[in-house]
């Protein structure tokens, strides 16, 4: 099985440290706050743009994003 160690200076070795930071940021869904958002998106987008030769950094933030989009509308459907 092929193993791949990211040199601490490498693109990907950021890549994993900034998309954690991203994580920490928004890790608790506010669902209705559209500040919450809108930083999220622009926070993505700019994590997207940083890495763009990385296709995975693509990947990382949509999946956030979808899941915290899941969480926002088990929030609502709760408070429903």
């Amino acid at each position: 099985m092929a193993f791949k160690k990211f040199d601490r200076y490498s693109k990907e070795f950021s890549l994993f440290a900034d998309f954690w930071a991203f994580c920490q940021k928004y890790w608790i869904v506010e669902a209705d706050n559209d500040e919450y958002w809108e930083s999220m998106t622009n926070d993505g987008n700019t994590l997207i743009k940083k890495y763009e030769e990385i296709l995975f950094a693509r990947y990382l933030v949509n999946v956030f994003v979808s899941y915290a989009d899941s969480v926002a509308k088990s929030q609502r459907e709760k408070n429903a």
